[in-house]
């Protein structure tokens, strides 16, 4: 049982500062706002909340790794 809370410890140490970085939905977002407007922005928002309820659906199921794959032979194809 240590081991697990060492584990998830390390985890969340780990995890936190990459969580809390704003990344490029954060400038996707702010510059859809500066250079357009709210309503853009607000749809560029609504957009990356789809998408992210999206890939959690698929993680619950589990289906990830079959997305992955996918797209690993996609990318394997396009570059033949």
């Amino acid at each position: 049982m240590a081991a697990i809370s060492i584990s998830l410890t390390a985890f969340t140490l780990a995890a936190a500062p990459l969580t809390i970085t704003p990344g490029l939905d954060t400038a996707l977002v702010l510059g859809t706002a500066v250079s357009a407007a709210s309503p853009p922005a607000a749809v560029a928002s609504l957009g990356i909340a789809v998408g992210c309820r999206i890939w959690a659906t698929l993680v619950a199921l589990g289906l990830t790794g079959a997305v992955f794959v996918a797209f690993g032979l996609a990318l394997e194809s396009r570059s033949r």
